[in-house]
């Protein structure tokens, strides 16, 4: 990798992370009436991953586990259709721009001149 992108991609990262990290937060508190329609919230951050799709497939593990264990246990989860949902929600997420990454890379630009 170039040691330039390094700075940019640590960033990128870093902002995925604590992306990431507040949703499992918000499932782990979610009421067991709301759990359901809750997984949809993946999608916001499906819908920035064109921005690293190198860390695809580690932050959708991630979240995939926090959705299940809102239900205690991976049967229970299965029974419910969470797998399936969650997996709709996250292949159906629209491609949108994030204000934040947008400004990293624009930073970024500047730096490197």
């Amino acid at each position: 990798m170039n040691k330039y992108l390094e700075p940019i991609n640590h960033r990128i990262n870093v902002y995925f992370e604590r992306s990431v990290n507040g949703l499992i937060k918000f499932f782990a508190v979610c009421s067991e009436g709301n759990r359901h329609s809750s997984i949809i919230k993946v999608q916001t951050i499906a819908s920035w991953i064109h921005y690293a799709p190198q860390i695809e497939i580690e932050i959708k593990e991630k979240l995939l586990e926090a959705c299940i264990g809102m239900y205690g246990s991976h049967q229970i989860a299965k029974d419910n259709n969470v797998i399936n949902s969650f997996n709709e929600a996250w292949n159906n997420a629209p491609i949108r721009r994030n204000e934040t990454i947008e400004s990293i890379l624009s930073d970024s630009k500047y730096r490197g001149k």
